[in-house]
């Protein structure tokens, strides 16, 4: 059906129809921007699970954020044990008669050599 226009009303149905497009435009650059980030996620995830580094920036920045927060969250729990279980530490380093235990020469030469190759 053909709908007569008036003068001036023209220029009203252009520009409802360009907002329109313009919604739609919009709409689908969501989607497509989604739908990429979902992607470059999958694809990151399968090179994880092989053992790679992730490649795409989206995935290192999440990657990234995640360690950072995993070891805050270790020095957190790490700090909470030292306040918890450090005075327990100290009592179990005296003998029954409340010397200090100290290692032979021989065990203490053996754990320095330990701890420097571990370095």
């Amino acid at each position: 059906m053909i709908r007569w226009l008036r003068e001036g009303e023209e220029t009203v149905v252009q520009k409802k129809y360009l907002e329109l497009l313009e919604k739609e435009l919009a709409y689908y650059r969501d989607k497509f921007e989604s739908e990429r980030s979902r992607g470059d996620r999958l694809s990151d995830g399968l090179l994880i699970r092989n053992g790679e580094l992730p490649v795409t920036d989206l995935v290192k920045g999440d990657q990234e954020k995640l360690v950072a927060d995993a070891l805050a969250e270790s020095a957190l729990r790490q700090k909470e044990l030292n306040e918890m279980f450090g005075e327990a530490m100290e009592e179990t380093a005296v003998d029954d008669e409340g010397n200090p235990i100290e290692l032979s020469e021989e065990l203490a030469e053996e754990a320095k050599k330990l701890t420097e190759t571990e370095k």
